[in-house]
């Protein structure tokens, strides 16, 4: 996942991202390089979130990895969406593509 914008908000979800393992964040941006006068007196801005999300994956860094491809397939080819998903809905504008669990999230 990527963060365009690191305010107070997208600060508190970028946490809340990060602690989550299915997701992985690989790259942060903002015009704003860092400055104060956030809420609480934060300072936020690109550089705090880039020095989170270090901080958070230690000597692994920031890197982007593609799904295995086995587990792609594998999610291809195990079933038709979940019942009560509206798969059309949830594709929204993108091009029509077979249902893949792999990029669903889960709740």
């Amino acid at each position: 996942m990527a963060f365009i914008g690191t305010d107070n908000q997208s600060m508190n979800v970028m946490k809340l991202f990060l602690s989550d393992e299915r997701v992985q964040v690989v790259a942060v941006g903002d015009v704003n390089k860092e400055t104060p006068g956030y809420w609480d007196n934060a300072i936020d801005g690109r550089e705090p979130a880039k020095r989170l999300a270090e901080e958070h994956y230690g000597d692994r860094g920031i890197r982007f990895r593609k799904p295995r491809l086995e587990q792609t397939r594998t999610a291809r080819a195990a079933a038709p969406p979940p019942e009560g998903l509206n798969y059309d809905l949830w594709l929204g504008p993108a091009p029509d593509a077979p249902f893949c669990g792999v990029r669903l999230p889960v709740n």
